[in-house]
């Protein structure tokens, strides 16, 4: 058991040997990137949204909220 463990580490140990050549025509984790990029688009965006807009939001909770509890009959 200990050398099939030995033997499996060394076969994996030199790891994956990519020439230029292969490398510049590897598509893996191309996907990856592009959700990323869209993820981290959308929640610039909504940061920036938010930053406009939270104080005036703010603003408008607060005077509706005051309205509501006002008591009028």
């Amino acid at each position: 058991m200990f050398r099939r463990l030995v033997n499996w580490l060394r076969d994996t140990s030199s790891g994956p040997s990519n020439t230029v050549g292969e490398l510049l025509h590897n598509e893996e984790g191309a996907i990856f990137v592009e959700y990323l990029t869209l993820t981290l688009m959308v929640s610039v965006t909504c940061a920036m949204a938010t930053l406009t807009l939270g104080e005036q939001l703010l603003r408008l909770y607060r005077f509706q909220q005051i309205i509501v509890t006002v008591p009028i009959p």
